[in-house]
């Protein structure tokens, strides 16, 4: 079980009282409890010296504290209630592989690389049917096993025909090859996509908090008012006898009229 240290807010902190700049006003605005140090470097465009450099000020400021957050490194457990005639281990290795089947190319699922030799890959298939094929283990109690066996080894045998003749193998090797391609290219569609969307979202936060860091400079008008004196209001003039003092006169007529009942 190991530990990672990741920014977090700390709440009732008055940002605005702080002597921050727009670059940590910004930062501290992507610092949600989740991302660590990297995440928001990716986040602000930043590295990750200078994020660490400006959380650290943030800390000192009280404006933000680090929590731990623990991060298991252990495989999941297992649990294994059926009784059957195999062992333990035997049975993780078919759960795994049942599991696996399908998120596998033929290659992985033989356990070879891909420009393994011929010889190599009918080795690897014959190995794995010992494994897989159910009779294997003629007269022995495989519960529910028995099935997932079946689906594996019908798996690994057709990954044997794809890969361990020439012909069918070159087919292959290009259909693997477009795909690997194709899902590279998907990875980094959705990567930027992602990117692109967090980049967004702190953005909108990044102008209120940039507001925030910053003194509030009071205007000429603002440091001329007084509550007994109101700045007047420019009402544009309108000459009599024209069309738009007509209008309004029409309009202030009809208004008397509906005031009056």
């Amino acid at each position: 079980m190991s530990e990672e240290k990741i920014p977090r807010q700390v709440e009732d902190a008055d940002v605005r009282a702080l002597d921050i700049t727009a670059q940590e006003a910004f930062i501290h605005a992507c610092i949600d409890g989740v991302l660590n140090v990297d995440d928001i470097a990716d986040l602000t465009v930043s590295s990750p010296a200078q994020v660490l450099e400006s959380i650290e000020r943030l800390v000192s400021l009280s404006a933000v504290e680090w929590v731990e957050r623990k991060v298991s490194s252990a495989p999941p457990v297992t649990e294994l209630v059926e009784d059957v005639e195999i062992d333990g281990v035997l049975q993780e290795k078919i759960l795994e592989a049942f599991r696996r089947a399908d998120k596998l190319n033929h290659y992985e699922l033989l356990g070879v690389a891909i420009d393994a030799e011929r010889a190599e890959i009918r080795k690897a298939y014959f190995a794995l049917s010992k494994t897989f094929h159910p009779d294997a283990y003629y007269g022995k109690h495989l519960g529910s096993f028995k099935s997932k066996m079946e689906v594996v080894f019908r798996k690994v045998t057709d990954a044997y025909e794809a890969v361990g003749r020439p012909k069918k193998r070159e087919a292959y090797d290009r259909y693997l090859k477009q795909s690997i391609a194709v899902s590279a290219a998907e990875q980094q569609m959705g990567r930027v996509e992602q990117r692109a969307q967090a980049i967004a979202q702190a953005l909108t936060k990044a102008p209120v908090a940039e507001r925030l860091a910053q003194p509030i400079a009071a205007t000429p008008d603002a440091r001329a008012w007084s509550s007994g004196k109101a700045p007047a209001k420019s009402v544009p003039s309108v000459a009599p006898g024209t069309a738009e003092f007509d209008r309004m006169q029409r309009k202030r007529e009809l208004l008397e009229r509906k005031l009056r009942g």
